[in-house]
């Protein structure tokens, strides 16, 4: 009678775990969302896309299978129906060369999503200001992160003033996310040390980020 009941409890945790992540067993998913080639908003017609997703091989490797692909409509809409392969996060792509490029990453698992906004070549308006609490004197320069030169640092000499320092226009977005994007920013006061900040990127608007002098 103990061993009947035992197995019927594994049973049911089987039956109500399979329904949830089992791979390709569980409950189907939808995602729906447009294609756009920038910021413009103009939709790409007619473009091979996929959902991607990886997952363990159980001996300490990843793999990855296509959980659907379609072709987007004259809008850019498309539609994704899939079930989950017990894997990681997903991503979108579409076919470059011999490979393929992902454009929207981390997009969590066992989820419906609706109405997702795609970009092949995503990007953001940077503006960045200086918040002047202490002037200095001509004798100080400060360095900080410039995004139009991201191969030397924008430079400024004192004494400062409060106001723009520079913008950066249409700046890409590498590594596309779901969830939140961010800039790895930093600036310092002559030979000080410097000071790191991540400002989370507004895709497609002004992604705003301070400098205080203090």
């Amino acid at each position: 009678m103990y061993y009947l009941t035992l197995t019927s409890i594994i049973l049911l945790f089987s039956s109500c775990k399979d329904d949830i992540d089992s791979p390709g067993d569980g409950p189907t998913y939808t995602i729906t969302g447009k294609l756009y080639q920038d910021c413009s908003m103009q939709p790409v017609a007619n473009q091979a896309i996929d959902l991607f997703q990886e997952y363990s091989t159980g001996v300490g490797g990843l793999n990855g299978d296509i959980l659907d692909e379609t072709i987007t409509d004259s809008n850019g809409y498309f539609k994704f129906e899939f079930k989950d392969m017990n894997g990681f996060t997903e991503s979108i792509r579409i076919p470059a060369g011999q490979g393929y490029t992902k454009l929207l990453l981390e997009i969590p698992k066992n989820k419906n999503i609706n109405d997702l906004k795609v970009f092949k070549s995503p990007s953001t308006n940077i503006i960045v200001n200086l918040i002047a609490n202490n002037s200095y004197t001509n004798l100080d320069t400060l360095l900080l992160t410039d995004f139009n030169n991201l191969s030397s640092p924008y430079k400024i000499a004192g004494p400062f003033v409060s106001g723009l320092l520079y913008e950066s226009n249409d700046f890409a977005i590498i590594n596309y996310s779901y969830d939140k994007n961010i800039l790895n920013f930093g600036y310092k006061l002559n030979n000080n040390s410097e000071v790191m900040s991540t400002p989370q990127i507004q895709t497609c608007d002004l992604t705003n980020i301070n400098v205080t002098l203090n």
